[in-house]
């Protein structure tokens, strides 16, 4: 129906805005990070809407667990958020060799290089300021996903993200 898919032609309510679900294929895993409500619904909305499954955290803490629990194909997280910064989870991620090819969208109001320079450090693999395009977002995860590998989903192994495990011996 699209330009040269097979998915449907949904309208976003809000925007009357055009997105194509996808035909077939798995459905792809995003967790969305961040401790403004209205941010996290409004990201949550747009992005089920483009037909991804959508896990919303509200800070970095919960972020790690639902890491823990689930695997997802890219995690949208704000920067500035109270305990664990979006800095520090990205870094967490990285470290984790089960988290660690995951891609990360930071999102910020935080418009300073300094701190883009920061995300890209810890590991993020883009990086956009507030206010953005819910469009442009959705935009982004496609092609990110799209240039990924289909999802390993069931191969997470146990233990906290970021955490140490002990090794068996």
């Amino acid at each position: 129906m699209g330009a040269g898919g097979d998915g449907q032609l949904v309208v976003d309510p809000d925007s009357h805005a055009l997105f194509e679900m996808p035909a077939s294929g798995p459905v792809r895993r995003v967790l969305v990070v961040d401790d403004d409500v209205d941010i996290r619904e409004l990201v949550d909305q747009k992005l089920r809407l483009a037909g991804f499954d959508v896990v919303t955290a509200v800070d970095g803490t919960s972020a790690l667990e639902a890491l823990s629990m689930s695997s997802f194909d890219v995690v949208v997280l704000d920067v500035a958020m109270p305990g664990l910064s979006g800095i520090d989870v990205c870094r967490q991620l990285r470290d984790d060799p089960r988290t660690a090819d995951i891609a990360v969208i930071m999102l910020t109001a935080r418009t300073n290089a300094t701190f883009a320079t920061l995300g890209y450090m810890a590991g993020a693999d883009l990086y956009l300021s507030k206010p953005f395009s819910p469009r442009e977002l959705v935009e982004q995860v496609k092609s990110i996903v799209d240039r990924r590998p289909e999802p390993r989903y069931g191969e997470d192994l146990p233990g906290p993200v970021g955490g140490s495990s002990a090794s068996p011996e």
